[in-house]
């Protein structure tokens, strides 16, 4: 005899967690890099940018339910100055709802900063 379990719900319950299922639109940014950076983000052009920091050899992630239309910006140069570089990034649909486990982390469109002979970029994990 196999282990299998079977659990009886009633159709209200799954009627509720359908209502609640939502996408939410993932994305992470890494830091391969052994120096600590900083970055603007923000989710449309209607928002302030937000400031972060990410450390050497960890990522953030961010994620919104609101249409998203990301935007990154961070200076690529460790010369004097600010030197801007700017992107449009994509983002993952996770759909989750109440009760769900929710692992955004996992099902984030992938990014991560990493050095390059003028400084640092941007690049996505393929």
């Amino acid at each position: 005899m196999s282990g299998i379990t079977a659990y009886a719900v009633h159709v209200s319950e799954v009627e509720a967690l359908l209502d609640s299922v939502q996408p939410y639109g993932v994305l992470s940014i890494a830091n391969e890099t052994q120096d600590t950076l900083y970055f603007q983000l923000r989710f449309s052009e209607n928002e302030q940018w937000g400031s972060f920091t990410v450390e050497p050899g960890t990522k953030r992630t961010f994620w919104s339910t609101e249409r998203m239309d990301p935007e990154v910006k961070f200076d690529y140069s460790f010369e004097p100055g600010y030197q801007l570089q700017e992107y449009w990034l994509e983002y993952n649909i996770y759909w989750s709802g109440e009760g769900a486990e929710q692992d955004l982390e996992q099902n984030a469109r992938a990014y991560y900063f990493d050095y390059t002979e003028q400084g640092v970029d941007l690049y996505e994990y393929e």
